[in-house]
Parts: C-alpha cells; structure tokens; sequence
C-alpha cells in the first residue's frame, strides 16, 4: 500500500501540470495562427488598395485623354464655322443638332461637330435637314464600322453636288452598304436601272437620304445598345467627363500659347547674336588649326618621301638574280624528274598487273 500511495502522490503533480501546458500550447498556436490570417488580410488590402488606386489614376489619364481630343475636334469644327461666316447663334445650332444625332450612339460629338462643318459647307441646311444627314452618316458608318469621318466625307460629297454617282456609290459597296440596291428600292426600278440613272446623275441627295434612312435608319442606335456599342459610350462618357475638367484650363491655352510665342520671338535678336559669336568661333578655330594641318601634311609628306627614298636604295638584284635562276634552272630540272618518276612507276605497275 505505500508504494502504491507513493506511486499516486508521484503522479499527481504531473496530471495538474498538463492542463496548463497544454492550454499554453494551444494559446500561443491560436495567437501565432490569428498573426499570420491578420498578416494575410492585411497584405490582401494593401494590395487591393493600390490595385483601385492604379485602376483609378489610369481612369483618370484615359478621361483627361479623350477629353482633350473632344475638346480639339469640337474647337476646330467651331472654327471652321465661324471662318464659313457662321454668326455665333448659328454655330450654337449647328452643334446642337451635331449633338441630338449622336445622343445614345457609340460616337462622340467632336466628330459629329467635324462632320456638320463640312455638311454645313456641302449646302445641307443647319437645323432638323442637318441632324437627319448627321443621324444618316452616323447609321452608315455603324453598318460599315467605320469613323464618322470616313462615312461623312461620302455623304458630304454627294451633298455638296447633289448627285448620288457612281464614285460614290462604289466606296459605299466597299464599306459594306448596298447603296444601289438601296437607292433601286426606293427608286421602283431595277440596280441596272438605277446604275444608268446615278451614272446621268439623275439620283439627287433628297432621294439617296430617302434610301439611306429606310435602309439603314436607326442602327447607330441600336449599336449603342450592344457591347461594343456600350462599351464606346462609356468611353465617350470619359471624354465628357474629361472634357469638363480640362473645359476651364483648355480655354485659356491658346493664350498662353500666344504669349510663349511672344516670348519667343523677343528672344530672336539673342540667338542671331549667339549664332554670330558662335560663327566667329568656329572661324577663330578654323584659323588656328590650319597652321597645325598643313604642319602635319608637311611632316607626312617628308615621311613618305623618305621612305619611297628607303625602297629605292635597296639592292634588289639578288633577288632578281634568284628568280631568274629558279625559273630558269630549278624550274625545268623539277619537270624532268617528274616526267622520270612517272615513266618509271607506269612501268612498275605494268610489270606486276595480272595478265
């Protein structure tokens, strides 16, 4: 019995030991596992704050991009209205109705005002006969997936002469849109027979518009409704976007412009005068190396001369003598032995080939 008593005190204090080492072990586990899971999401977030923070600044740059090329077309498409003799009233309504034929289309306003000014410029009326023609150019170059640009310079052309030809009609059949089944269909006659009408110019503007519309009428906007399409207006959002913070800085460019320019030209007399000294110095130079160069031309001058003195003075005879020695002696002895040794080794073989 005592040993067994001893033997249960023995054991005891180790029993009581293990409940707290154990609860220290998983302790330190649990503050060594929330360390590294805070470490984790810590890392996560940082990381995913400068991805925003990049995606953000390239957001950014995109917007301030486009809006600058808005700003330019818009710019000069206004420009070129005023010097056509456009008054500020009329060039407001001309780039409203630029405006009404891109609204929900994948195309921005600074190509329809560019666009208009040249419509403007064809003969096409500003006000609802312009929008329509914008609206129309805007459908076409969506079936052909083109600029507006491109499409306009086509339909401009014809406006401006007020005949649909068959030039025209061509570059139309390579964008894809079949003006002369088009302009047929409207017409009631055949392709053929509208071919011979285009080709008298017979077909004017009001008639090819006519086509255009029943054929091609509305796919710009509902372009605007697909991916592609969605995806080209929210980048034209950007460039509105971006357009509007640089409207109050854009504006105040050409000024600034003028007066760097100003700037410029006061500095003209200082480089003429820079220029000049620097002329002088290169005269200057070329003055002072010239004694150097025609030293040195003398110095190679002699040095060639006295060595074509050198060659000259040599002996060459000997060797002269040598040559003619080899050649004469040396020469045909060498001939003779070879004609020798072959005679001699032909016999030999001869000899002892099987008969």
């Amino acid at each position: 019995m005592a040993e067994v008593a001893s033997a249960f005190v023995s054991l005891m204090p180790s029993a009581r030991g293990f409940g707290k080492e154990a609860e220290s072990q998983v302790s330190g586990e649990m503050k060594k596992s929330g360390s590294r899971v805070g470490k984790f999401f810590s890392g996560a977030l940082k990381k995913t704050a400068v991805g925003a923070m990049a995606a953000v600044g390239a957001t950014a740059g995109v917007a301030l991009f486009k809006g600058f090329g808005r700003l330019k077309g818009i710019e000069e498409a206004q420009a070129k209205l005023t010097g056509l003799g456009h008054s500020a009233k009329s060039v407001d309504k001309i780039m409203n109705s630029a405006l009404a034929s891109v609204k929900g289309t994948a195309f921005g306003l600074d190509e329809a005002a560019t666009v208009a000014a040249s419509a403007v410029a064809a003969g096409v009326e500003p006000g609802k006969a312009l929008q329509r023609t914008l609206t129309l150019v805007g459908d076409a170059a969506t079936i052909a997936g083109t600029d507006m640009g491109s499409m306009g310079a086509i339909f401009n052309k014809v406006a401006a002469s007020n005949k649909l030809q068959m030039d025209s009609v061509n570059q139309l059949h390579d964008a894809g849109i079949p003006a002369l089944q088009l302009v047929a269909k409207q017409l009631g006659v055949t392709a053929e027979e509208a071919s011979k009408m285009a080709s008298e110019g017979k077909v004017d503007f009001a008639t090819f518009q006519k086509a255009m519309q029943k054929g091609l009428g509305g796919a710009a906007q509902e372009s605007g409704k697909t991916f592609s399409g969605s995806l080209a207006n929210m980048q034209a959002a950007l460039g509105r976007l971006g357009a509007n913070v640089l409207q109050g800085v854009f504006g105040k460019m050409p000024a600034l412009f003028t007066k760097v320019g100003t700037s410029l030209d006061k500095l003209g007399p200082l480089a003429t005068r820079a220029g000049e000294l620097l002329g002088d110095g290169m005269t200057r130079a070329g003055k002072a190396v010239a004694p150097l160069a025609q030293q040195l031309g003398g110095s190679l001058r002699r040095a060639a001369a006295q060595a074509t003195a050198v060659i000259k003075g040599i002996d060459w005879s000997p060797l002269v003598r040598i040559g003619e020695s080899v050649r004469r002696d040396l020469i045909p002895a060498l001939i003779s032995f070879g004609k020798v040794v072959a005679k001699n080794v032909g016999a030999a073989l001869k000899a002892v080939a099987p008969r």
